[in-house]
């Protein structure tokens, strides 16, 4: 198969390689075939632009040629106007010529006047400045003397001011040296009281921090005490349990403590266990148990006729066996006197023995010939001089007056009666001096909590003290630096005032010296200052004589500079107006080129695009014909490759069963090495549990095959019976279906007299025997003969299988028992206590479960009955209150969207004013939605009245009518309640008691202003009440079709409410 599977593999591989060649012949030959239409359909498109630029350049030529006409009309135009503007010029520059050589003439004239008057200009404003120098000098020296006379007398006046301020700076200064004395002996005591206070609360903290952790040490003590208690008291209350329950004891012995079945005759002759009424100390308990032996559970009776009735039940019901110990019959044989103590041994066992009365004849009797001694070598030594004398040792071993040594160990000693109540009575002690302890402890905490508490507030009282003396101290401190700034200041100040003493001082002596000197100077300045106006005099008539001449001549030079500035403008505009006449010239000419050359060029492309396209039609056409001859070698092409795919599919097939078939084989090989290695490792792992479970190796078993084939055999027909059964149960069942009731009844009768099919398979799950033995099975009435049994020979072979089912039962049946549990017992009653406390919960959550639900149906309902009534009163009210507000024919009502809901539900406001229809509150105009808020605002207001009301803008959206509804409803309110309105309409203003307003006389600061009116203002008149009413029924009447509300945006479209 591996030769055929490569010998496929290497053909698919060929065929496979033939067919990607194949392929890719065929993709190069669709590439070929695509370049090819590419390179067509660009030749095309390139044939169908080039003819649409010939037509659009055959369109620009004729658009050429036009303007080429028109520029050459308009460069003869140019030519014409440029010739009359050249003529122009030639005459302007004649006459301009003439013009200059006058002005030139005049001008030489004029220029020799200018010297004498810039001499006469010269000497003026020489003369002037001297004079404004000299009064400048004169005017300053004035305001200088002026000016230090004024200095002079604030300087005096400032003198004597600061004389007072030196003698107020220096009476500062004094107290407030006096004042910072005063408080640096201040600070100074007040810091060692701070000093002290912190010591103080230091040694204070670390008596709190040594007496907490002694509290901490205590509290630990006490909770090992706790826990102590706690391990002991519940250990305690176990044992008392297990000796109340008799727990090791026979079953007998338990039924006669319990009373049996009848506690109440029974109990009362019973005096408990005879371990129970002696006390032993705990060195001698194994040595007294030793002797006691089995009458430790003997049960202590009144009398020996109840004794024989105990048996006579205990017989009669198979509840157990019993030793009774009858007080009377206890009693008739004497007690033997007791002799001295051997020597070599400790006491005679009596003497080690305390019981309660009624049950120290008995234990004298039991134990009168019992000596203990230390160790069992003592003890044999000892009974050879004693040979009629019982011999127990401490360790609990026993040498009978019979020889019978007695002795070992077992686990059950533990749980002996006899520690059981020695350890309770240890333990009792051992509590009863742990709780002595606990309660010195806890008193130890207490007065330890009490001082640590104690000296916490004293701690705290010391911290507020000393904080307090802190915040003096930093007062005192913030005084001192106060009054140590001001004592700085007042000597500063001081010493400024003295500074400015004797700088005003100096400066009123310069300021005289200064004075007197500027005075001398004035005098000098105003001889200078006449002398030099009456030369300004004389120069003034010599330069007016000049001015009229210079004028004359100014005069007529202007004259004929204004002429020639004509010609020269005329000229100018001749030369401006030639220059784009010039370049209009030249650019028309260039024009008419630009448009020749671009004829020229759009000529020549139009042939060249004649030719191209020539060209690629050409082209066009030999691609087409090897398009057609690639696509006839593409189609031979495309049918080798479909021959060559369905080879290729029909190897891969032939592939992948081969390849199944191999995957198939080497699985079965896997599985089946995997089976034997796991039969290897279970015989291996049966062998060692064998030898570890039994202690016995399998080489040494001997197999009994007879009897192995019994055992089988006997089990099969166990099964089969049980199969039969329950075949002929499930046959019952089914015709119980179609039987008649009596019938039914019949097959039910006969079903209850048969035994259960439990006890059958469990009857035939127990019929496993060890190998030699043999058991019979009841079926019924059946007896199976032994007789009957075919036993096989040993031609046959065992049913491995079946064995294996069998074995697998009865090993599941022992691991289900599980190991033994020596905890059970504590486990169980921590499970059960753990039990009850969750039951108690449990029932107590139930409880109040129900307690809850009851109380929230009940605030359910009685929330259901006071909603239902206030909602019918709201409804009534709103009713009335739209119809007063909107008139008579107005209709309105509250309606719940869940009737059978109705805390959770919503509710509709249905407005209907008069002449309108039921529409959504939203459609309403914005004074209809008001008033309807209004009438169900006071609604509601009526239902539960408030002392206090505050309505924000409610009255902005009204106009003048219905202001006056809302006032007239207001009315009936404000005698029980006090309504706070922001408001801007006048009418709501004028009802009032009170009117607060807000103004802001300063930018960015406002100010609340109220006024309060009088009582006559407060209340309406008569005359004012008729003059509403009669307005309210002029605006019924202007609106006849009962629309009396509109919004202040002026709303005209009908539009009543349905509000939800």
């Amino acid at each position: 198969m591996q030769d055929t599977l490569q010998t496929t593999e290497t053909e698919a591989a060929q065929t496979r390689e033939a067919y990607h060649a194949v392929e890719s012949q065929i993709n190069q030959l669709r590439q070929q075939a695509q370049e090819l239409r590419s390179q067509v359909q660009s030749a095309e498109g390139r044939i169908g632009f080039n003819n649409e630029r010939n037509e659009e350049l055959q369109g620009r030529i004729r658009q050429n040629e036009e303007q080429i006409g028109q520029g050459q009309q308009l460069l003869e135009q140019q030519r014409r106007e440029m010739a009359d503007a050249d003529e122009q010029v030639l005459a302007i520059s004649a006459n301009l010529e003439t013009r200059r050589n006058a002005v030139h003439e005049h001008l030489s004239v004029h220029n020799a006047i200018l010297p004498d008057r810039g001499r006469l200009d010269e000497a003026r404003r020489a003369v002037r400045e001297s004079i404004r120098q000299f009064e400048g000098q004169i005017a300053s020296a004035d305001a200088r003397a002026q000016s230090l006379t004024n200095q002079i007398s604030a300087d005096r006046q400032r003198h004597e001011t600061l004389a007072h301020d030196h003698q107020a700076a220096a009476q500062a200064r004094e107290s407030s040296q006096i004042e910072f004395d005063e408080i640096q002996h201040r600070i100074h005591d007040l810091e060692q009281t701070r000093n002290e206070l912190e010591d103080r609360s230091k040694q204070c903290a670390r008596d709190i921090l040594d007496k907490r952790a002694r509290r901490d040490a205590l509290n630990e003590e006490l909770n090992e005490l706790q826990r102590a208690v706690t391990q002991r008291r519940s250990r305690v209350e176990i044992l008392e349990q297990l000796l109340q329950k008799g727990e090791g004891l026979a079953e007998g012995t338990q039924q006669v403590l319990k009373g049996m079945d009848n506690p109440e005759i029974y109990s009362i002759g019973v005096r408990g266990l005879l371990a129970s009424a002696i006390e032993v100390e705990p060195q001698f308990i194994a040595a007294i148990e030793a002797a006691l032996r089995d009458h430790l559970q003997a049960v202590l009776l009144t009398d020996s006729e109840l004794a024989s009735q105990i048996l006579e039940r205990l017989s009669n019901h198979q509840l157990g066996r019993a030793a009774l110990i009858p007080q009377d019959l206890a009693t008739l044989r004497a007690v033997p006197d007791r002799q001295l103590v051997p020597g070599g041994s400790i006491a005679w066992a009596v003497e080690k023995v305390r019981a309660r009365p009624g049950a120290q004849e008995i234990t004298d009797r039991l134990l009168s010939n019992v000596l203990i001694v230390e160790d069992l070598h003592t003890a044999l030594r000892m009974k050879r001089q004693l040979p009629d004398a019982a011999i127990v040792t401490l360790k609990g071993e026993l040498v009978g007056a019979d020889g019978i040594i007695h002795g070992g160990a077992s686990k059950e000693e533990a749980a002996s009666m006899l520690r059981r109540q020695s350890e309770v009575g240890t333990l009792k002690a051992e509590l009863e001096n742990f709780e002595y302890q606990l309660l010195e402890k806890e008193e130890a905490v207490e007065q330890l909590r009490a001082q640590l508490e104690e000296a916490q507030r004293e701690e705290i009282s010391l911290r507020e003290q000393s904080q307090r003396a802190r915040e003096g101290f930093s007062q005192l401190q913030g005084q001192l630096s106060v009054v140590q700034r001001a004592l700085q200041q007042a000597t500063t100040r001081l010493e400024s005032i003295e500074w400015d003493q004797n700088q005003i001082t100096s400066r009123i002596q310069s300021a005289e010296a200064q004075i007197t000197w500027q005075r001398e100077q004035a005098g000098l300045a105003q001889e200078q200052l006449e002398g030099a106006r009456m030369h300004e005099g004389e120069l003034e008539l010599e330069m007016e004589s000049f001015l009229r001449r210079e004028l004359e001549s100014s005069e007529k030079l202007n004259e004929l500079r204004t002429a020639l500035a004509l010609e020269e403008s005329a000229l100018n505009s001749l030369n401006r107006q030639k220059a784009p006449m010039a370049a209009r010239l030249h650019e028309l000419e260039s024009s008419i080129q630009r448009f020749d050359q671009e004829i020229c060029t759009w000529r020549s492309r139009i042939e060249q695009s004649a030719a191209e396209s020539a060209r690629f039609a050409e082209q066009i056409e030999s691609q087409r014909g090897a398009i057609a001859a690639i696509e006839e070698h593409l189609q031979g092409r495309t049918e080798e490759r479909a021959a060559a795919f369905e080879r290729v599919s029909l190897l891969e097939n032939q592939l992948v069963q081969l390849r199944q078939q191999i995957s198939g084989l080497s699985e079965s090989r896997s599985r089946l090495e995997v089976q034997l290695t796991r039969v290897d490792l279970r015989l291996e792992n049966l062998v060692n549990q064998v030898q570890e479970r039994y202690s016995f190796h399998i080489s040494a078993f001997e197999p009994d095959y007879h009897a192995l084939m019994l055992s089988i055999s006997e089990q099969k027909k166990g099964r089969s019976r049980v199969e039969k059964r329950k075949a002929s149960l499930e046959m019952e069942t089914q015709a119980t279906v179609e039987q008649t009731p009596g019938q039914v009844e019949e097959s039910e009768a006969q079903e209850t007299a048969e035994p259960p099919i439990q006890s059958e398979v469990s009857n035939s799950s127990d019929l496993s025997s060890a190998p030699g033995t043999t058991r019979t099975a009841l079926e019924d009435d059946e007896i199976v003969d032994l007789d009957e049994i075919e036993i096989p020979g040993e031609e046959g072979q065992p049913d491995w299988d079946f064995v294996t089912s069998i074995v697998g039962d009865l090993r599941q049946k022992l691991e289900s028992i599980g190991p033994v549990n020596l905890d059970a017992i504590q486990e169980f009653e921590e499970l059960e206590e753990r039990h009850n406390f969750l039951e108690t919960q449990h029932g107590d959550l139930v409880k109040s479960k129900d307690e809850l639900l009851q109380v929230i149906a009940k605030i359910n309902e009685t929330t259901k009955t006071m909603f239902a009534e206030t909602f019918q009163l709201v409804r009534n009210f709103f009713q009335n209150n739209f119809k007063e507000l909107f008139g008579p024919q107005a209709k309105a009502d509250l309606m719940l969207v869940d009737e059978t809901d109705p805390l959770e539900s919503g509710i509709e406001i249905i407005a209907k004013p008069p002449g309108k229809k039921l529409q959504t509150i939203s459609l309403l105009s914005g004074g209809e939605r008001s008033m309807t808020a209004v009438a169900l605002l006071f609604s509601i207001y009526q239902v539960k009245p408030s002392p206090f009301c505050v309505l924000d803008e409610l009255d902005a959206p009204l106009d003048e009518s219905n202001i006056s509804r809302f006032l007239k409803m207001l009315d009936n309110f404000i005698e029980n309640s006090q309504f706070i309105i922001v408001t801007h309409n006048k009418r709501t203003m004028g009802r009032a008691d009170v009117i607060y307003g807000v103004t802001m006389q300063e930018f960015g600061v406002s100010k609340p202003v109220g006024v309060r009116m009088t009582q006559e203002e407060k209340k309406p008149s008569k005359a004012e009440q008729l003059r509403l009413e009669a307005e309210v029924a002029a605006e019924e009447a202007h609106h006849p079709d009962g629309i009396p509300v509109e919004d202040a945006a002026g709303e005209d479209e009908p539009s009543p409410a349905l509000a939800s």
